[in-house]
């Protein structure tokens, strides 16, 4: 009778978890460490991915748990974002990085993270939300003419399965509500239509986020990333989560 070797385990993560897991911020969670985890796009070159996707519980080798399926053990929740260098560290000693310990960093970064961005949110201006929206009006998608009115944003929140972590960043980019809406308003005095084409662009991507299979959180922060048009910055994040909370109340994104 011959032993058996254990069953390797898959590490496919789908697309939907691993954008659930980037969400908005993008920062090593080793505790002290706060390496960015993807840098901006220079004039050459787009954005570089420098962090990695660290299991806490493992799919084949460290802190493995065999009795979790694999579907599980490749859920965001199980999954937490570090720089190269710790990731190598908490699975070389990890009997010093438990999995109670790395679930606690992540709950930590992500923290962080929603303080940060609180932050931002309440300092973007409108030179922000200007240089913002020209770039998402750089190649809007095809205009939709109106249908019927928008949902509330709390059916929104129910149709599309969002979770709490979404409804903060909604809270959060309600903050700037009423200078995004005087913003567009303004901006439609002399460029009629203004608003219009900067929703038909979140609707083009929303629908095409929606052909690639991603569903909930994971089409929320993919607005949210492409809103930000390859900035990096807080910032930027913080103009673009702005204008996408407008419309999200305000026109027809997220009622499919």
């Amino acid at each position: 009778m011959t032993d058996e070797k254990p069953k390797t385990r898959s590490r496919s993560i789908t697309e939907q978890q691993i954008k659930i897991l980037w969400g908005i911020g993008r920062i090593c969670a080793f505790p002290g460490c706060g390496e960015q985890l993807v840098h901006e796009r220079t004039d050459a070159d787009l954005e570089a991915v420098v962090g990695e996707m660290a299991h806490i519980i493992g799919v084949n080798g460290p802190r493995h748990d065999p009795t979790l399926s694999d579907q599980e053990l490749n859920l965001a929740t199980n999954l937490v974002l570090l720089c190269p260098t710790h990731h190598k560290l908490v699975d070389a000693q990890e009997s010093t990085y438990t999995v109670e310990e790395l679930r606690q960093w992540k709950s930590e970064q992500e923290r962080s993270i929603r303080q940060r961005f609180d932050s931002e949110v309440k300092s973007v201006d409108f030179q922000e939300l200007e240089r913002v929206t020209r770039s998402l009006l750089a190649s809007p998608g095809p205009s939709i003419a109106d249908i019927s009115p928008p949902l509330r944003p709390h059916e929104k929140l129910a149709r599309n399965e969002l979770t709490a972590e979404v409804g903060d960043m909604l809270n959060i980019g309600y903050l700037r509500f009423d200078d995004v809406k005087e913003f567009v308003s303004r901006t439609e005095t002399i460029e009629p239509g203004f608003g219009e084409r900067l929703a038909a662009g979140f609707r083009e991507q929303y629908r095409k986020m929606r052909e690639d299979a991603l569903t909930g959180d994971a089409v929320f922060y993919a607005l949210a990333d492409w809103s930000a048009q390859g900035d990096e910055s807080t910032r930027s994040k913080a103009a673009g989560v702005a204008v996408l909370v407008y419309l999200f109340t305000t026109c027809d994104i997220f009622e499919t």
